[in-house]
């Protein structure tokens, strides 16, 4: 099971939001922003609210994961509108996904804990998105 950010990840690359480390254009990082590229969309693994997990009567593990998502646009005029916007694209492509699955794993959906929220402009004047979505996924397959 890969934590939720690189499955955030691949969802996102696949939809075309960005593309995984690029030093130009909308990057998308996992767990570390960059310095540079301005564009930049970083997922960050987050504490869940609440936590849980729990074996069904199938013997199924349910998880509830979190994620904090982060999106940083450039300083200039139109930096603050575009930063909204992509992260608008974001929240959309997660929270619209539906179920799905990776490898084992069954994902009932993203859950949004937060919606698109301006955080700030960072030490160069670049402004911050952040939303908070839980996963909820269901591991088909136990290991002992």
């Amino acid at each position: 099971m890969n934590p939720v950010s690189v499955d955030i990840k691949n969802i996102l690359v696949d939809k075309g939001i960005g593309v995984f480390g690029a030093d130009k254009g909308w990057g998308i990082n996992i767990s570390t922003e960059p310095k540079e590229p301005d564009q930049a969309i970083t997922i960050y693994d987050s504490v869940s609210a609440p936590p849980g997990m729990y074996l069904d009567t199938r013997l199924s593990m349910t998880r509830l994961n979190s994620a904090l998502i982060r999106v940083r646009s450039s300083a200039n005029s139109a930096g603050y509108l575009a930063g909204w916007n992509k992260a608008e694209a974001i929240f959309q492509v997660i929270v619209n996904r539906g179920v799905f699955f990776v490898g084992t794993v069954k994902y009932g959906g993203f859950v949004p804990i937060t919606d698109v929220e301006f955080l700030k402009k960072d030490e160069n004047s670049r402004p911050l998105f952040v939303m908070r979505v839980q996963a909820i996924r269901e591991d088909t397959v136990l290991r002992t």
